[in-house]
């Protein structure tokens, strides 16, 4: 565990786009961050970004569709931060990933 006094986010889908901004929005405010997502090349280059600019940051891949990933992703970031304090859901279903059928978030089920 990395001892800190900065607050600790975890957020899906930080890869990119809306998520990214989130990442460096929340690191600029002095929070470690876990930056996660399905694409851990984007996750590190993001985590890269908030480390060279004095933040604290952890790339971790993250399915938010496999319960295995998400309890995986908790427990490193628990590991080394001690603790989540804020999380922030913005992953996204992509096109093809669950059927048209199915697309409310109610009608999801856990696993896909």
């Amino acid at each position: 565990m990395t001892p800190s006094n900065r607050r600790v986010v975890l957020i899906t889908g930080a890869g990119r786009t809306i998520g990214k901004a989130l990442a460096l929005g929340f690191a600029a405010e002095g929070y470690s961050v876990g930056v996660t997502s399905t694409t851990t090349m984007r996750n590190e280059e993001v985590a890269r970004e908030i480390v060279e600019d004095g933040g604290e940051a952890l790339a971790i891949h993250l399915n938010v569709a496999d319960e295995q990933s998400v309890a995986a992703a908790v427990d490193a970031m628990v590991k080394r931060y001690g603790r989540i304090d804020a999380l922030v859901n913005n992953a996204a279903l992509k096109l093809g990933f669950v059927p048209e059928s199915d697309r409310l978030i109610k009608d999801l089920p856990r696993a896909t």
